[in-house]
Formats: structure tokens, sequence, C-alpha cells
């Protein structure tokens, strides 16, 4: 086995497979930054993008196994990806702890004209809908049930109910990512801000109400009218 020459660092096993030196130099150094909260703020968005990646691998694999009627998985993968809404969400908290004051120094020195408007992540994750919607609405006529009665008797097909309260959960979870990420929004940079398209930051709120599978929200007041309730 070859030795290594004079001081050069031999890797272990964990950071070749992980790349930690690879990850570990994609942050600018200190003496680079324009704030020292910097590094917080460039971490924070890396490695969101981190995570949409993988909700978007997850989107895709519940495409592909409701193709297959492995309803049960498809359900899985999709409480996977609301569970990393959450932590998306949740991790924004850690985004106010800085301030509006060192933000903008970050801002106008470092972001220029870079806006969240211009993720990747963000950008591909607003396309899962239709190919997830496809193949869920493929494997219902397939099973020989449509929504009314899907929301009806939940337990005649119970693990496409599953599916569906999967796909609700998935909603769930990306409204109050935005939700959280409005409020951060207010609290750093306020609402009048206007975005690399002129649109002040006020905007971001019409968002917040989107869904990707509209359709199975409908059903929920079709299925309390049906009871006649009242009030």
């Amino acid at each position: 086995m070859a030795q290594p020459e004079g001081n050069e660092k031999v890797l272990t096993d964990y950071e070749k497979y992980i790349r930690t030196e690879e990850l570990l130099a994609l942050q600018k150094p200190p003496e680079a930054c324009a704030d020292p909260d910097e590094l917080l703020f460039q971490v924070m968005h890396q490695v969101m993008e981190l995570w949409m990646k993988t909700m978007f691998h997850e989107t895709e694999r519940v495409a592909g196994l409701l193709g297959q009627d492995e309803l049960g998985q498809a359900a899985h993968h999709l409480r996977r990806t609301a569970k990393i809404e959450k932590l998306l969400a949740d991790q924004l908290a850690i985004m106010e702890t800085m301030a509006p004051a060192d933000y903008h120094k970050v801002r106008l020195q470092s972001l220029g004209r870079g806006s969240g408007q211009q993720s990747p992540g963000f950008n591909r994750m607003l396309t899962i809908g239709e190919p997830v919607w496809s193949a869920f609405e493929k494997a219902r006529e397939r099973a020989g049930v449509d929504l009314v009665t899907l929301f009806a008797k939940p337990r005649v097909h119970w693990d496409l109910w599953l599916v569906v309260q999967g796909m609700m959960e998935v909603d769930e979870g990306f409204q109050a990512w935005r939700f959280h990420h409005y409020e951060m929004v207010k609290r750093i940079i306020g609402l009048e801000v206007k975005s690399l398209k002129d649109v002040p930051a006020s905007q971001l709120r019409y968002g917040i109400d989107e869904a990707f599978f509209p359709e199975l929200w409908k059903q929920v007041p079709v299925l309390t009218r049906s009871t006649r309730p009242e009030y």
C-alpha cells in the first residue's frame, strides 16, 4: 500500500464518500465574506438546494411507484417529502437570527441581483404536481373508484386513501414552507423590496395557498355538503 508523501492528508472512507473536502470548500473563506453571518446565509441556501434536489427525487419515485400500483410505498415517500418540507420551514427560524443590517451587507456586496426566484431547486419543485397527479389518476382509474367515493368511503380503498393523505400532506408542507419564507422576508427585508422581476416581496403571499393537487382539496367541502351539515 502506497504511503502518503510528506504532510499529505489521508482521507477516511467517510470523507471520501461524503466528499467533505469539496463540500466544505464551497463556502467563501472568512476573509472574503461581507459579514461574519455570510457563512450562515450561504450554508443555509446550499443546504436548501440539496434538500430540494432530494424532494424532487422522492416525488419522481412516487410517480414511478404509483405506476406500478405500489401504493403503500408511494404513500411512504410522500410522507418523507412532507417531512423534508417541514425541515426546510423549521430551519428558516435560524435565518431569522440574522440581523437585517447584516443581511443587507451580504445582499449588496455578495448576492448582487441574486434572488430566491432564481433557485433551480425551488423552480424544479414547482413542477412536481403534474407527473404525480397523472400517475395517481391512472392508479385511481385502475382501482375503479372516483374521488367522491374515495373520500366518502376511504377504507374501501385504504392504500389509495393513504396516497391521497400523503399528497395533501405534501401540499400542506409546501404551503407552510412558503408561509414561513414569506414571514422571514417580511422580517428581514420588508415587503416593499422588489424582486428581479420588479415585483414587490408582498406578492409572495399569493403563492402560499397554491396547491400541487387542488382537485383533492375540492373534495373536502363536497364531502361536507353531502352530510347536509347545519350550523
